[in-house]
């Protein structure tokens, strides 16, 4: 029988529909999230999404795939957290 081996990290796409779909490969967890902000771990940093309304509507951790809805009015990866603000994307150095 033969062993299938997936490599992550190869594939970090972010696709977003009419600003109110996003689909997001390469994410290894989700950090945060609420209804206004949903903070994922990928292959590639932090990725912050903000806006209303937002939720997930899949979430793979095996596959790295998270997919959400609401209205997204940013994304942005984000480096390191800023000093005073407890967890590990506490708060953010744009």
């Amino acid at each position: 029988m033969e062993d299938k081996v997936k490599f992550r990290g190869h594939n970090h796409v972010v696709e977003m529909t009419d600003r109110a779909n996003v689909r997001v490969t390469g994410v290894n967890d989700v950090e945060e999230l609420n209804d206004k902000e949903i903070v994922a771990a990928t292959d590639q940093g932090a990725l912050l999404l903000a806006g209303s309304g937002l939720h997930i509507l899949k979430l793979d951790l095996e596959e790295g795939v998270l997919e959400a809805e609401g209205s997204f009015e940013a994304v942005e990866y984000v480096r390191e957290a800023k000093p005073g603000r407890k967890g590990l994307f506490g708060g953010f150095a744009k």
